[in-house]
C-alpha cells in the first residue's frame, strides 16, 4: 500500500515511489511494480478503437450495431440505431452500468454476452448478494436518449470491448497486446492475467480496524476494467498523444481533440451528484482526454493536451 507517481516536463520524467506493494513482506514500490489500472484501461481500449478507424474497418460516426454480430444494442423507448460508435467512447450513448463486478480468482467468469445481459450465475458470494439486491444493475441497456447527455458507462466500453473482438476476429487482449501494446513498447502491461508478474504486483488493501490484503479479482470487462500496468508504461503511452511527436497514432490525436466537450460541466455534476467532491478550478483543466478514478491505485487526471 502507498504511491507511485510519475511526472514528465520538457523531455524529462521524473519518479517518486512510497510504501510497499506487499505490506506484509515489506516489498517496496517502485517503477516496474505493476497495479491493476480498473477504469483507466477505458483510455487503452480508446486506443484500441482508433487503430480500427484508422484501417478504415470501424467509421466513429455508425451506429455501433452495424459492427457488432454476437450481441446486439437493444431498442426500447429509446432507438438503438443512433448509438454510434463515437458515443460508446466518450459516454454519451445513453447505455447503463456505470462500473463491472470483478470476481474471484478461481471462480468461473461469465462470457462477454452474459456479462452485457447482467446474467452473472452465481461465480462468488458477493455476485449472489449483489444479484438479490440490485438483479438488473449489470445488465448494459439504453436508459437515456443516446448523445443527449453525459453518462459515465462502463458497459459502454464492454461493448467496444466485444466489437474489437467481432471486427478483428481476435480475442480483446490479443489484439490489444498486437496493435497497441507491443507497438508502444509497454513490456510490463497486460490484459491477461496469467501474463503479470506476480512478484512485482502491487497489493490492494482494505479494512477498518485492521487491513488485510484483498483478491486480485478477475474481469470478463477487460476493456473496461482489466488492464495491468506500470507507472513507467504509462509514461510511454502518454506519447500517444503528443501531437509534436510522431507517434503510433498520428489519427488518434486528431480525433481526440475534436471529441466534444460540451457535457463536461454536466459530468462534474453527475459526479458532484453523487458525492464526488470535485474543485471547480478543474472545470478549465478537462479535456476529452481526462480522466479520474478514486480506488485503490489512485488519482488520475489528465491535463489538457498543450500542457
Amino acid at each position: 500500500m502507498g504511491v507511485s507517481v510519475a511526472i514528465t516536463s520538457n523531455g524529462n520524467t521524473f519518479y517518486y515511489q512510497q510504501g510497499f506493494r506487499d505490506r506484509e513482506q515489506s516489498f517496496p514500490i517502485d517503477t516496474q511494480t505493476q497495479f491493476q489500472l480498473a477504469s483507466i484501461s477505458k483510455v487503452f481500449t480508446a486506443v484500441g478503437v482508433f487503430r480500427l478507424v484508422e484501417s478504415g474497418k470501424v467509421m466513429l460516426d455508425s451506429p455501433a450495431n452495424q459492427y457488432l454480430a454476437r450481441w446486439k444494442i437493444e431498442s426500447n423507448e429509446f432507438d438503438a440505431s443512433q448509438v454510434t460508435v463515437r458515443h460508446l467512447l466518450d459516454h454519451t450513448s445513453g447505455l447503463s452500468v456505470d462500473g463491472h463486478l470483478g470476481f474471484m480468482p478461481n471462480a468461473t467468469r461469465p462470457t462477454l454476452e452474459d456479462s452485457l445481459n447482467g446474467e452473472l450465475g452465481s461465480h462468488s458470494i458477493w455476485t449472489q448478494l449483489y444479484n438479490q439486491l440490485i438483479p438488473s444493475r449489470q445488465q448494459v441497456t439504453l436508459i437515456q436518449q443516446p448523445g443527449s447527455d453525459w453518462l459515465y458507462s462502463g458497459g459502454g466500453y464492454t461493448v467496444l470491448q466485444l466489437l474489437i473482438e467481432d471486427v478483428s476476429g481476435k480475442l480483446f487482449s490479443t489484439y490489444m497486446q498486437e496493435q497497441v501494446l507491443s507497438p508502444l513498447g509497454l513490456q510490463h502491461s497486460t490484459f491477461q492475467f496469467e501474463n503479470v508478474d506476480q512478484q512485482r504486483l502491487a497489493l490492494g488493501y482494505s479494512g477498518f480496524l485492521s487491513l488485510s490484503p484483498n483478491p486480485n479479482y478477475r474481469y470478463t470487462a477487460l476493456a473496461a476494467a482489466g488492464l495491468y500496468s506500470t507507472i513507467e508504461d504509462l509514461i510511454r503511452f502518454a506519447s500517444v498523444f503528443d501531437a509534436s511527436k510522431e507517434t503510433l497514432l498520428n489519427l488518434v490525436v486528431a480525433a481526440i481533440i475534436l471529441w466534444n466537450t460540451e457535457y463536461i460541466s454536466q459530468a462534474l455534476e453527475t459526479l458532484r451528484s453523487r458525492g464526488e467532491i470535485i474543485d471547480d478550478a478543474l472545470l478549465s483543466h478537462l479535456s476529452p482526454l481526462g480522466w479520474e478514478h478514486i480506488n485503490l491505485t489512485g488519482d488520475y487526471i489528465w491535463p489538457e493536451l498543450k500542457n
